[in-house]
């Protein structure tokens, strides 16, 4: 089973305040930074500092040097990369003093994907490989329509919510991540159980992967069977690479047969570690770092 992310990859610009800017308002920041990340970037290395082996595809700008000596790095096989004339994708993040952010998203060299390019690269792959994807990039529907075709299971994040998720036939999904503002575009209906439930009903092949921030996370197989899990305890610093990280380790844990539980927790551990620190990859903790952790500092899950 070989594993390819096709999705972002985006130079953050990363800005510290006490908080969010307000319309009409020019504001001071403490601190600023530029580094690798994206979501299909970070989420590519959590999955790699996971030991997993990780494909990449997606397109890099002219000033994208860095995501190649990253990949080589910690040997993401980035030989399907497609080198654009565009700059690189970017990000404006603003970190306020809890460690919250919001995010806004330039598309740049991540719009240079054609479906020729596409069939190029998931030519290599065949059944029961996985593909993982992010809704950073155009042509997320044929993605999925040409993964699934070959055999291939699908595990996607919709993030950003946009109007191109209706054009996406998410029955062909395997994995679905979803936080709950994301569970309730998706399903409309609110709080955990009604998303699950409605979700479940539209694909009852998918297993659903539903975080609800401080809450914790919770998990419905395609059997139906549920788990939870709550969040290890730390003083946030950084949330942006929360996500990635979490449906990083989660992936790596479960497709190694470990079980929904253990994945969870393992994931739990390792979003945990990474928001205590500033950044998105970078804070992303090694598999040795997060199996060494202390596991009991995992919080009950809060319906």
């Amino acid at each position: 089973m070989r594993k390819i992310v096709f999705s972002s990859l985006n130079i953050d610009r990363t800005y510290h305040l006490d908080r969010f800017v307000r319309p009409g308002e020019t504001v001071a920041v403490h601190s600023y930074s530029d580094s690798c990340g994206g979501k299909g970037f970070n989420l590519a290395m959590a999955m790699a500092k996971a030991g997993e082996k990780i494909f990449f595809a997606g397109a890099v700008g002219p000033d994208g040097q860095e995501f190649e000596k990253i990949f080589s790095e910690y040997e993401v096989d980035a030989s399907y990369l497609r080198h654009s004339e565009k700059m690189c994708g970017h990000a404006v993040i603003q970190v306020d003093a809890s460690g919250q952010n919001c995010i806004m998203v330039v598309e740049g060299a991540n719009g240079d994907i054609s479906h020729q390019y596409i069939d190029e690269v998931l030519g290599h792959f065949e059944k029961e490989d996985v593909l993982i994807l992010q809704n950073e990039i155009g042509h997320i529907d044929y993605l999925i329509e040409s993964a699934h075709k070959r055999g291939m299971k699908v595990a996607f994040n919709p993030s950003p919510m946009n109007d191109r998720i209706t054009k996406c036939d998410l029955s062909h999904v395997d994995y679905l991540f979803i936080n709950e503002g994301e569970g309730e575009a998706l399903s409309g209906q609110k709080g955990a159980e009604g998303i699950l439930k409605e979700l479940h009903s539209r694909w009852s092949n998918q297993t659903i992967i539903l975080t609800l921030g401080e809450r914790g996370a919770v998990c419905m197989a395609n059997d139906g069977r549920k788990e939870v899990c709550g969040i290890w305890k730390t003083r946030a610093v950084d949330t942006t690479a929360a996500g990635d990280t979490f449906a990083g380790y989660f992936l790596a844990e479960y497709l190694r047969g470990k079980g929904i539980k253990k994945a969870l927790e393992t994931a739990a551990v390792a979003s945990g570690i990474a928001v205590s620190r500033s950044g998105a990859a970078q804070s992303i903790p090694g598999r040795k770092e997060v199996h060494s952790a202390d596991f009991s500092k995992i919080t009950e899950y809060k319906e």
